[in-house]
């Protein structure tokens, strides 16, 4: 028998949750399993749902970034486990079609879709904004480049890869870009 801190009721042991203190030694919590229940329901009354999702998902987040060694193993795990299932499920979602996956990953990334893609490349006329080649390859799974602003994600046009690159490695810099046009004009063979 023991006495609850909270409600001073005298109850079996078996209404206390079993912990450990510091040294390892079982012991029971303070409070009873209902008061306990109670504080807690008491704390998240003034607190919408939403709130408390939230606050589960940071407990989460938290906990996952704490435990990123625990979860590599578990993942590890299951997959030497199960690799024939999990190769199976890849296939199936990869495999199957290619340009779905394209497209769920090119709304996810920029939050347009393939209505907004397939106006795009109407208006450019199938093809690169630069340099006017075709984007369209009959042989290619990737026929074309998604420019946008590295800074607001927007969508800027369809390129082809050579001038997404171009634009990349000159990190959108219009100086850097017109000091190339100078070096080739001063190059140029005459």
């Amino acid at each position: 028998m023991k006495e609850c801190k909270t409600c001073k009721e005298l109850l079996n042991e078996d209404k206390f949750y079993s912990l450990r203190d510091r040294k390892g030694n079982p012991t029971l919590t303070a409070r009873c399993k209902d008061c306990m229940k109670q504080a807690r329901r008491d704390q998240y009354s003034d607190i919408n749902r939403k709130d408390i999702s939230d606050a589960a998902r940071l407990r989460s987040q938290r906990w996952n970034k704490n435990n990123r060694e625990k979860i590599n193993k578990r993942r590890k795990e299951y997959y030497l486990n199960n690799k024939e299932l999990v190769a199976a499920c890849n296939d199936r979602w990869r495999g199957s079609n290619p340009e779905k996956l394209r497209l769920s990953r090119i709304k996810k990334l920029y939050g347009v879709d393939q209505s907004y893609i397939t106006d795009l490349m109407d208006s450019q006329k199938g093809c690169c904004d630069i340099c006017k080649e075709s984007l369209v390859f009959p042989d290619s799974i990737r026929e074309y480049a998604i420019d946008h602003c590295h800074t607001t994600d927007k969508v800027r046009g369809l390129l082809c890869h050579s001038c997404n690159h171009l634009l990349g490695n000159s990190f959108d810099s219009k100086d850097i870009l017109l000091s190339a046009i100078h070096y080739l004009d001063k190059h140029k063979e005459k």
